[in-house]
């Protein structure tokens, strides 16, 4: 069986501190379809895995906005 998670890198605008990070890692997490976070605020980025017939990319961005930071995804 194939592999259909996709991973992202989100660049997270607006992050001070370690538990900066921890919010927008909190946004995501227990939401359908979202299946790893990794935030590093040092690096103001976030790594995240997600099925895509679960979760869009859309969604997650909206989520970390919800949450109080601006982000895009990096390619």
């Amino acid at each position: 069986m194939q592999d259909k998670n996709r991973r992202i890198k989100i660049k997270i605008i607006g992050m001070d501190c370690a538990s900066c990070a921890r919010v927008a890692e909190k946004a995501l997490e227990g939401k359908e379809g979202i299946k790893s976070i990794g935030v590093n605020f040092l690096m103001d980025v976030a790594y995240v895995e997600f099925d895509p017939a679960k979760i869009s990319e859309v969604s997650i961005k909206e989520a970390i906005k919800r949450a109080g930071y601006d982000s895009f995804a990096e390619r």
